[in-house]
């Protein structure tokens, strides 16, 4: 035989025909593309061309919506003037001005509670004690000795990513403080 003379012994020429085969039968199995189903049901068909038409015709339409790099309460604050009415009734007193436009010109403490005095913009002077109502939104949380905090909350409306309109409510604390007089031994 021929390969009696060569150091390659029948069992190794053997095995690497074999194994020459097998390399040679996997890489062709496996070069090939996988191949598409033979029948796609029409429904299926259908739903990806649908998809692929609605993907390249999607635009989005701001109009209507709130810009979300807008803070609502900011949006809330630049109204200058206080609603008059709310819920169809006036409102009276503190509840027609809004907060930022009242001075706090002083603050009376008793045994019980502190009582704090404001002049609003029709230079009338009203007496805020805690719990009492300030502008259109506004309640008097507490009351210092030097300072009254008043917490406002809005209603804030919006929609949602599905366009659906929800509403929240944001509160917002605001801090009027006794001005301190300049020169002099107060």
């Amino acid at each position: 035989m021929i390969l009696q003379g060569n150091r390659f012994t029948l069992n190794k020429f053997i095995a690497i025909l074999i194994s020459s085969i097998f390399l040679f039968t996997a890489g062709y199995l496996f070069s090939e593309t996988p191949k598409q189903p033979k029948e796609i049901k029409k429904e299926a068909q259908e739903v990806i061309k649908k998809a692929k038409q609605e993907r390249s015709s999607y635009f989005y339409v701001s109009s209507g919506k709130r810009d979300p790099f807008r803070s609502p309460l900011l949006e809330a604050k630049n109204k200058t003037a206080a609603p008059e009415t709310e819920n169809g009734k006036v409102l009276e007193s503190l509840r027609k001005f809004n907060i930022g436009t009242l001075k706090l010109i002083g603050i009376v403490s008793t045994k019980t509670e502190n009582i704090a005095m404001v002049t609003a913009p029709d230079g009338k002077s009203y007496v805020l004690k805690k719990n009492t109502k300030v502008g259109p939104n506004g309640t008097v949380k507490e009351v210092n000795k030097d300072k009254v905090i008043i917490e406002e909350k809005y209603k804030v409306e919006e929609k949602n990513y599905l366009g659906e309109a929800t509403s929240k409510t944001v509160s917002n604390e605001i801090v009027l403080s006794l001005g301190k007089k300049e020169g002099g031994n107060t």
